[in-house]
């Protein structure tokens, strides 16, 4: 999650220097932290949320062990794959932008 924020911050920066500068400020900033961090949590919640209600599902022999298969395949899709996509485009458009501007200067 803190990586697809940067990579998203890096993007509007190089596509918007003056008014990223101009409208970043420290509310703001811990206004996106706030909302990395809940995710974050939202996202790792349900573990022990699901031991709680059943030991089986998380306790196996004494060791933690997640088996419960939503969990595992919707904690998957939020926490990585989704990020991974964004960070991706974010990143292939701020190359874009880049070689743009280098064009500019040529």
């Amino acid at each position: 999650m803190h990586l697809c924020a940067i990579s998203l911050d890096r993007y509007v920066a190089i596509r918007n220097p003056i008014e990223h500068s101009r409208f970043n400020s420290r509310t703001k900033a811990m206004m996106k932290i706030a909302a990395v961090w809940t995710i974050s949590i939202g996202v790792s919640m349900p573990i022990p949320v699901i031991g709680l209600h059943n030991k089986d599902k998380v306790f196996v022999h004494g060791s933690c062990v997640l088996n419960e298969e939503r969990f595992m395949l919707v904690g998957s899709f939020v926490a990585f794959f989704i990020p991974l996509v964004i960070m991706v485009v974010s990143y292939c458009l701020t190359i874009q932008v880049r070689e743009y501007f280098d064009w500019l200067v040529i």
